[in-house]
């Protein structure tokens, strides 16, 4: 549309004119909240009120000083019982601010010079003529343009640290960290969060898998394995069976009726045995004859006589005893000295004999075993030898063999291996790049 006209000057600048009241003051005149009354129009003759010339040039006034001033550039000073819009321009003590976000006593009310009036307010131009951002001044057109671009809800996005709410000079913003975007849905709602930087895998998460390996053994070499074997089965066994070095065995024999054994008893170096013998009844030793022999000799008077055999003899002093006087001698006669034969036993009584054996020797000893009995006897064997052995084995039940494999050469074994690891989390994210985000929260 074109330019319209400029008007001269303000209506009834030179008339007679009523300033307008905010409220209805009654009496028919006119006033902001209601006009011209209803008694305005009511005929004079029913009670009516004609309207006054004066107050539809007050009405007039106003409304045309107000443009006059807008219309040579005037802007008008803030007051906290005006709505604000994004756009209106406002001075506060000399300084010019521009709105950016909705605020007055409908929503909230907010003085542009406040510390927390930049989500409301931008600053243009300081009374003292400074700039607040020389370097970056938006043009209002401009700024409704990104209002338009970034409502509330928006996400921003920039390599740059400057906040939004600095750099566009209005709304407010929160700085989204450590999280990607992603489209909302109706399994992930608007606004909703999850996932982990870091994930350990369990069990049920790892795909079903196996393990080949192969081992290379150089050389001769056995391997023991274990064969099992359930249920009731038989061996059959022949050849020879060795076996090195001492050892023993236990063997059962089974005797029927009466028969005798003969045994062997070897006994090396030098012994003694002890043996009990029993006499049973009355019965005699003979002893043979027993001679008692001595002898007395004697040569001159007063020498000592010899004597020999069962005699002995001693000096019991000297005196003049006897006829020849001087020493005296005792001679006495003791049978037990020297003596040879036996001696008779009545009764029943047992003799104790020990019998020493010097040197390696043998006993043979025979026993005879009446009535069908059974003989457990351990033979022992030293040294390497060998077993014969034939026939069946049987085995029943479950059991297991162990079995010695030959393996000549390098060659290679499949094994199964077993699965071992640090449950150690891992890095769950894609490649990125890293960014600033914000939301636009107001």
């Amino acid at each position: 549309m074109p330019e319209p006209s400029k008007i001269p000057a303000a209506w009834a600048w030179d008339g007679d004119i009523n300033t307008i009241p905010d409220l209805d003051p009654g009496n028919g005149l006119a006033s902001w909240d209601r006009g011209y009354p209803i008694e305005t129009q009511t005929p004079i003759a029913a009670g009516g009120t004609p309207p006054r010339r004066q107050d539809m040039n007050g009405a007039l006034n106003a409304i045309t000083n107000a443009q006059l001033w807008y219309q040579q550039g005037g802007l008008w000073e803030y007051d906290a019982y005006t709505n604000y819009e994004i756009g209106n321009h406002v001075l506060q003590n000399g300084s010019l601010y521009y709105c950016i976000q909705a605020n007055g006593p409908n929503s909230t009310v907010k003085s542009p010079s406040a510390d927390t009036a930049e989500a409301y307010w931008k600053p243009i131009i300081y009374s003292n003529g400074r700039h607040p951002d020389p370097d970056h001044l938006l043009a209002p057109a401009v700024l409704q343009v990104l209002q338009a671009v970034y409502p509330v809800g928006s996400i921003y996005c920039s390599y740059g640290s400057t906040s939004p709410a600095t750099l566009f000079g209005f709304g407010s913003w929160t700085k989204i960290e450590g999280r990607f975007l992603l489209g909302a849905n109706a399994t992930y709602g608007l606004g909703s969060t999850g996932g982990a930087a870091t994930v350990t895998l369990t069990v049920n998460q790892i795909p079903a898998h196996n393990h080949s390996a192969s081992t290379a053994s150089a050389g001769s070499h056995t391997h023991t394995a274990s064969t099992a074997s359930a249920g009731a089965h038989t061996h059959t066994v022949s050849g020879t069976a060795a076996s090195n070095g001492n050892h023993s065995h236990t063997i059962t024999v089974n005797s029927g009726g009466e028969h005798s054994h003969t045994a062997s008893s070897n006994s090396t170096g030098a012994h003694t045995h002890t043996a009990s013998s029993n006499s049973t009844g009355a019965h005699t030793h003979t002893r043979g004859t027993m001679e008692i022999t001595g002898t007395f000799r004697a040569t001159d008077q007063g020498t000592a006589i010899t004597v020999t055999g069962a005699f002995t003899g001693q000096n019991i002093g000297s005196g003049d005893t006897g006829s020849q006087g001087g020493e005296h001698r005792e001679y006495t006669f003791t049978a037990s000295r020297s003596w040879s034969g036996a001696t008779s036993s009545a009764g029943a009584h047992s003799h104790t004999i020990t019998v020493d054996s010097a040197g390696a020797h043998s006993h043979t000893i025979t026993v005879n075993k009446g009535g069908a009995h059974a003989h457990t006897a351990s033979s022992s064997t030293t040294g390497a030898h060998t077993h014969s052995v034939s026939g069946t084995a049987a085995s029943a039940g479950a059991h297991t063999h162990t079995m010695t494999v030959n393996s000549a050469g390098a060659h290679t074994h499949s094994v199964s291996v077993g699965n071992t690891g640090g449950s150690q989390a891992h890095t769950n994210i894609p490649p990125y790049l890293a960014v600033n985000i914000w939301r636009r929260t107001a």
